[in-house]
């Protein structure tokens, strides 16, 4: 009898036969690093002809590129906070220039309702009034402290 794998004197059945040992390494091969059969012999068939210092060299290329791509990575993240940081600083104009014209619009609204007081005793309080006379940036120190736009 003859086995049809590898021709030898044996069944084809036979645990000695060396490529049914081949193929119980590739279905546990298979099995432990879920890949299919055909990626689990050419790994194994690789294997063979490797050593020991080969493996472990090839380990540092994956060391390697680890490092590579954190480094990227963390370059990709500077940049992006960069960016947003810039984002910012542009709201934060926008936002003020908007704060300021709102802020002068009611000023304008003030003054312009005081003045178009007919009484005189009216305006004479008006006159001592803070709101009449302050500037855009006395009411905007005044209200960033939390304070009010009164005078005592």
């Amino acid at each position: 009898m003859q086995c049809i794998n590898c021709k030898g004197n044996h069944s084809a059945l036979d645990k000695n036969c060396s490529h049914y040992i081949k193929e119980i390494k590739v279905l546990e091969y298979k099995a432990r690093h879920h890949v299919t059969a055909g990626e689990a012999r050419r790994i194994l068939n690789q294997r063979t002809n490797t050593n020991l210092s080969t493996i472990v060299k090839s380990n540092t290329c994956t060391s390697d590129l680890e490092n590579t791509l954190t480094t990227k990575m963390e370059a990709l993240f500077q940049k992006m906070q960069e960016k947003i940081d810039q984002q910012m600083a542009a709201m934060l104009t926008m936002f003020e220039k908007t704060f300021d014209s709102l802020l002068q619009k009611i000023l304008q609204m003030f003054s312009g309702v005081e003045s178009q007081s007919s009484s005189p005793n009216r305006k004479k309080v008006a006159n001592k009034s803070h709101l009449v006379n302050m500037n855009m940036s006395n009411l905007r120190k005044t209200l960033d402290k939390g304070g009010t736009t009164a005078s005592a």
